[in-house]
C-alpha cells in the first residue's frame, strides 16, 4: 500500500518539479527572437531579447518553461518558453556553418592550387636548369676530352724535345770531338810539313854545297 502510494505520488508530482539534475546546451530556434524573462511566465518582466541561433545553457525547466543562462559575455539569467529552445543546431545556423566550411574549403582549394601551380612552375625551372646542366656538362666532357688530347700531344711533343735535345747534346759532343780530332790532326799535318821543310830544307843546303863544290 504505502509503495502504491509513493509511486502515485512519484508520477503526480515529480514531472511538475523543476528539472535542475544537470545543465545541457539549446540552442534558440528558428523565431526571429525570444524574450527572456525574470520568471517563467509572461507576466514577469523581460530582461533582454535572444535572437534565432544563439546558444544558452539550460539550469531547469518547469511547466513549459526553461531556466537559462546565455553563453556570451552578458552570461544573463532567466526564462524562456521551451517551446522556442532545440538541442539540435537550428537550421539557419547549419547553414551559415556550411557557407562557412564552403568558404574555407574554397579558400583551401584556391590556396591548394595556387601551390600546386608554383611547385609546377618551380618543377618547369628546375626542368630547365637540369638541361642547362646537362648541356654544360656535355660541354664541359668535351673540353676535357679535347684537353686531355692535348695533353697527349704535348706530351709527345715534350718527348720528342727531349729525345731532340738529347740527339743535340750528342751531337755537340761529336763535334766537340770532331773538332779535337781535327786540331789533332792539323797539328800533327802541321807539324809534319814543318819538319819535312826543314828535313828538305837540310837536304836542299847540303846537296846545294856538294854542286858549289865541285864546280870549284
Amino acid at each position: 500500500m504505502r509503495y502504491s502510494f509513493f509511486l502515485l505520488f512519484f508520477f503526480l508530482f515529480v514531472p511538475g518539479l523543476p528539472s535542475s539534475l544537470h545543465a545541457e546546451q539549446a540552442y534558440v530556434t528558428d523565431s526571429l527572437e525570444i524574450s527572456v524573462r525574470r520568471g517563467p511566465t509572461t507576466a514577469h518582466r523581460i530582461l533582454r531579447f535572444i535572437e534565432s541561433g544563439h546558444p544558452v545553457k539550460i539550469l531547469e525547466e518547469n511547466d513549459g518553461w526553461s531556466h537559462i543562462q546565455t553563453l556570451d559575455s552578458a552570461s544573463t539569467k532567466g526564462w524562456v518558453l521551451s517551446r522556442y529552445l532545440t538541442r539540435k543546431l537550428p537550421l539557419r545556423i547549419q547553414v551559415l556553418q556550411l557557407e562557412d566550411e564552403n568558404r574555407n574549403l574554397t579558400e583551401r582549394f584556391t590556396s591548394t592550387f595556387d601551390a600546386l601551380e608554383k611547385v609546377e612552375q618551380e618543377r618547369m625551372h628546375l626542368k630547365e636548369a637540369l638541361a642547362q646542366s646537362t648541356d654544360l656538362l656535355d660541354e664541359t666532357q668535351k673540353k676535357l676530352e679535347e684537353i686531355i688530347r692535348d695533353s697527349a700531344g704535348y706530351l709527345n711533343l715534350k718527348e720528342k724535345a727531349e729525345h731532340l735535345e738529347k740527339e743535340r747534346d750528342t751531337l755537340l759532343h761529336e763535334n766537340i770531338a770532331l773538332r779535337t780530332q781535327t786540331r789533332n790532326q792539323a797539328l800533327l799535318i802541321g807539324g809534319s810539313l814543318v819538319f819535312g821543310g826543314l828535313f828538305l830544307g837540310f837536304f836542299w843546303g847540303r846537296r846545294q854545297k856538294r854542286y858549289s863544290s865541285r864546280l870549284l
